[in-house]
């Protein structure tokens, strides 16, 4: 086969990505191991303000504000070293000298002998939920913040994590749960525990319904040692409580 006439499809498939990373309300960069931006699109000329031509070829330390201004040479480094950071709560200042508050994601990029050869950094503006926090009745604020960091603990926890509905509908979980669970988040949240694991529901059914319809907590400590015997599912334990704990 001649490889001449896969030139026009890998040309298209490079200009489609092109446009997906152009055409994304979050801003995409693009750094060398050294920091220097190399790619800028047009989210990150909406969030920061500076036009690409501005930022080709600088570091983006103009977008530190001087309280984080040792943050960006961290996570530089975190980030050569082979790590991802991922959903880092942290602020940016914009061109105008606007803060804004941020959700940034930074990932190394490697070559075919495994060589970090650039940086991915993704950003995106988090201030409207920020704003919503910090509205709420003083009452209600503290269990607004507990809730947040309970759903970032639950995301990077090592075990899994989720909640159903009284229909024992998954309504949210975190990554490792949809894992051990064999498919996506996407693809399970709104569908029942029986229907998206069919081998451990019977063996889960009764405890579930147990929390439902008594209303309380329950440590279950000997499911789990038989889960494991099932290679879909594994676990150390398991507890479940009802929705208002």
């Amino acid at each position: 086969m001649n490889p001449v006439s896969h030139v026009p499809q890998a040309l298209e498939a490079e200009q489609f990505l092109a446009a997906l990373v152009e055409s994304s309300r979050d801003a995409i960069i693009g750094l060398t191991p050294e920091g220097r931006v190399v790619s800028w699109n047009a989210g990150a000329e909406r969030l920061y303000g500076y036009k690409a031509a501005e930022m080709l070829g600088h570091t983006p330390a103009v977008l530190y504000p001087p309280s984080r201004a040792e943050e960006g040479p961290v996570l530089l480094a975190r980030v050569c070293s082979g790590e991802t950071v991922q959903d880092l709560l942290t602020e940016r200042l914009r061109k105008d000298g606007r803060l804004v508050a941020m959700s940034v994601t930074v990932s190394p990029v490697f070559d075919p002998d495994g060589t970090v050869v650039g940086i991915s950094a993704i950003s995106r503006d988090v201030s409207p939920y920020v704003e919503v926090v910090e509205e709420l009745h003083p009452a209600q604020r503290p269990a607004a913040e507990a809730l947040s960091l309970l759903e970032t603990i639950q995301q990077k926890a090592p075990v899994g994590f989720g909640f159903v509905d009284r229909e024992f509908r998954f309504v949210r979980m975190n990554e490792m749960l949809a894992i051990v669970n064999g498919s996506s988040i996407h693809e399970q949240v709104g569908r029942t525990v029986a229907e998206v694991n069919p081998k451990v529901w019977p063996q889960v059914e009764a405890i579930y319904r147990r929390v439902i319809e008594n209303g309380e907590s329950f440590l279950d400590t000997e499911s789990p040692m038989r889960l494991l015997q099932n290679p879909e599912f594994s676990t150390t334990g398991s507890r479940v409580t009802t929705p208002s704990e």
